[in-house]
């Protein structure tokens, strides 16, 4: 069996409000949040679910068939203060935001 080098994880990415929206930015707090992205190879003990495992199998067999592919299987929210369309301040738990952890889907 060859070993994983570059294993499906997690990987820093930071968002900053600031550079995203410029003088349009409509969040006061926070500043920015780190996201991260899920990246990498699926090794054979990464696979999210059954799917994913037999898909794989296939993908060893018929190479037209392309492998499992690394991503999010945990996300969480952030909490966001913001103005919103009618220049009203908004607190808002903005779900799917940041990533906790990737697996093989």
């Amino acid at each position: 069996m060859r070993t994983i080098t570059n294993q499906c994880q997690r990987h820093p990415l930071y968002i900053d409000f600031s550079e995203l929206y410029g003088e349009n930015n409509f969040v006061i707090a926070p500043s920015g949040f780190d996201a991260f992205y899920c990246s990498g190879e699926c090794a054979h003990n990464l696979f999210a679910t059954n799917h994913a495992y037999f898909q794989n199998v296939i993908h060893l067999v018929n190479s037209t068939v392309p492998p499992p592919c690394c991503a999010p299987s945990t996300l969480r929210a952030i909490s966001m203060l913001y103005v919103d369309n009618d220049g009203n301040t908004r607190k808002k738990d903005v779900a799917g935001m940041s990533v906790e952890s990737c697996e093989c889907h």
